[in-house]
């Protein structure tokens, strides 16, 4: 049988250590549609929100790494709030 997935911390933990991109690809899958929600939430713009999306995996791939990040979809969730906003500005 197969093993059950791997949750969101030992996804996270698999890249911060070991720079598996199979392991940020799932996070990626898992979580953005949660976080173009938060786009649109703030952007209020189709093609903003798509933009920023990609600007926060960006993110997201250069600084998870730095960080012990226990609950990704917190963590993501206030990447992507921080970043429209810093947006808005």
């Amino acid at each position: 049988s197969k093993p059950p997935p791997a949750t969101d911390a030992e996804l996270a933990a698999l890249f911060r250590e070991k720079r598996d991109v199979e392991a940020l690809g799932q996070l990626y899958d898992r979580h953005l549609e949660k976080v173009y929600a938060v786009c649109w939430k703030y952007l209020k713009n189709r093609e903003l929100a798509q933009d920023a999306v990609m600007q926060i995996f960006e993110v997201v791939l250069k600084d998870l790494p730095r960080f012990e990040v226990q609950n990704f979809g917190a963590w993501v969730h206030t990447v992507a709030r921080n970043h429209c906003l810093m947006q808005l500005r």
